[in-house]
């Protein structure tokens, strides 16, 4: 019996374990591309932390632990099959709750791809330093409900702790967990389920929710006015602003997203209205309408708090709730029999998002290529200058930028959201990341990246010509005009 009671207990476990190698899998390309990503350059180099600028405390103190080190060395691909594992059990979570098994189809299994593994979240696990707590996000967003059954406090202690945990480690995730406690209401209103309990839930989620994200705001927050605002606009000014930067992200999405992404999406939220309607054990113009407003508010929330912000980021990493809102639309009919349409659209969607990651992933082993080759070539050229071979440091500066690599500017147009993901990794100098590699990478001791000055503006002789750049400069200035594949 004792051995029984084990294995039954063991089954979520072995769920996990399922989507963990099913997710290594997916990213299996991005591991083996050893790409450093943006700020990954800086810490790769530098060892510095620096998360708590925009309030993520939990990166900036859990580092330490999974680095055993202050100092943050590059221990890849550690953190990234750490968010892996995490992944798991959030997805594992979400099924458990929907359907209250522990063991789970094929088709249960794919309807967590775009929870997990959407092209959104897969700029997340390509930061070798931040991709756990990132996915710690997902987890702290799903896991609050597990507690529901133990009692109303325990339960608003947990959502409280719960958003806590997202808006220190990946604030993106703060639409999360209200699309969920919605999906369970709906479905548990669907089922017949008398009001008032329902009514309860929802009440004490939304308390929950808003006294942790308060907590946050008052004592926590710390606010910023960078290439991202945390901070909100006016009272008279919060409508109009929300509606406009919802209409961003979602010009977004329709450019990101393939033609054959957008209409299988398009299929799984008309599936999720059709199938409450037949499903349901209530009026069926009533479920209709209360679908229908359910996706909508998932559309609203998908992007958490941050088209409320007064300046908010548009990058893939803050739009991965996007692939939650597809997952929970998905779910009502990948948990039940037949559906068969439905689900094939699901699967081919999932899949489709599966491949992705691999072209993604091979998509920076050559971007990273070549800007090595790229950079290699502009110092080989510097270093045959005869202005190089004084003693005194020169101020250094980059125009332009090399583009993406052959095979990325090859691809078709409808490749949008792989040129949002690859980042231009070697170019224009007032952005930062672009020149970070070049001038901190190669020993480059002799010239100043200093970007207090206008080169352009300077009437710099030209040096070296080549088919890939241009040098200007003399004994004090040299400017680096580069110029794309």
């Amino acid at each position: 019996m004792d051995l029984r009671l084990k294995c039954k207990d063991c089954r979520l476990l072995k769920a996990a374990a399922i989507l963990s190698c099913i997710y290594l899998m997916g990213i299996s390309a991005i591991l083996r591309a050893n790409f450093y990503y943006i700020d990954d350059m800086g810490r790769a180099l530098l060892g510095y932390k620096n998360f708590d600028f925009f309030g993520r405390y939990i990166p900036q103190h859990f580092t330490t632990v999974l680095h055993a080190d202050s100092y943050l060395t590059d221990v890849s691909p550690l953190p990234q099959l750490l968010a892996l594992v995490i992944l798991a059990m959030a997805a594992v979570i979400v099924l458990h709750v929907v359907t209250g098994r522990k063991e789970f189809t094929f088709a249960e299994y794919a309807s967590t791809i775009p929870l997990c593994l959407s092209p959104y979240f897969l700029e997340c696990l390509s930061y070798k330093y931040d991709s756990p707590y990132m996915a710690l996000s997902i987890l702290a967003s799903v896991a609050p409900v597990l507690f529901y059954k133990r009692g109303e406090i325990w339960y608003f202690v947990s959502v409280l702790l719960g958003m806590l945990i997202v808006c220190t480690s990946y604030q993106p995730a703060a639409g999360i967990f209200p699309m969920f406690v919605i999906l369970i209401a709906f479905l548990k209103w669907m089922d017949n389920v008398p009001w008032k309990p329902i009514v309860r839930f929802v009440l004490v989620s939304a308390g929950g929710f808003i006294a942790g994200m308060l907590l946050f705001a008052v004592f926590l927050l710390n606010p910023q006015e960078t290439y991202v605002s945390n901070t909100l606009p006016a009272v008279s000014e919060m409508i109009p602003t929300t509606l406009r930067h919802l209409k961003h992200y979602y010009y977004y999405v329709v450019h990101d997203f393939k033609l054959e992404w957008l209409i299988l999406t398009g299929i799984i939220f008309a599936g999720f209205i059709l199938v409450s309607v037949c499903d349901s054990k209530r009026n069926k113009w009533q479920t209709f309408l209360l679908a229908s407003g359910v996706l909508m508010v998932f559309l609203c929330l998908s992007f958490g708090i941050y088209p409320v912000l007064s300046d908010p980021l548009y990058d893939p990493r803050a739009m991965y709730g996007f692939g939650a809102c597809i997952c929970f639309a998905a779910i009502p009919f990948m948990t039940r029999p037949r559906r068969i349409l439905l689900k094939a659209a699901c699967i081919i969607l999932s899949w489709c998002f599966f491949v992705f990651g691999f072209t993604y992933g091979n998509a920076l082993a050559a971007q990273k290529e070549y800007t090595d080759y790229r950079i290699t070539a502009v110092v080989h050229d510097l270093d045959e200058l005869d202005v190089m071979e004084f003693g005194t440091s020169k101020i250094c500066q980059l125009e332009g930028d090399i583009g993406f690599a052959p095979e990325i500017s090859h691809m078709p147009q409808d490749y949008e959201m792989l040129n949002r993901l690859v980042p231009n990794t070697f170019g224009y100098s007032s952005s930062y990341w672009r020149g970070f590699r070049f001038f901190s990478y190669y020993g480059l001791q002799n010239l100043d990246w200093d970007t207090a000055y206008d080169l352009t503006e300077y009437d710099l002789p030209v040096l070296k010509n080549s088919i890939y750049h241009t040098i200007y400069g003399n004994d004090e200035y040299i400017l680096i005009e580069l110029r794309p594949y």
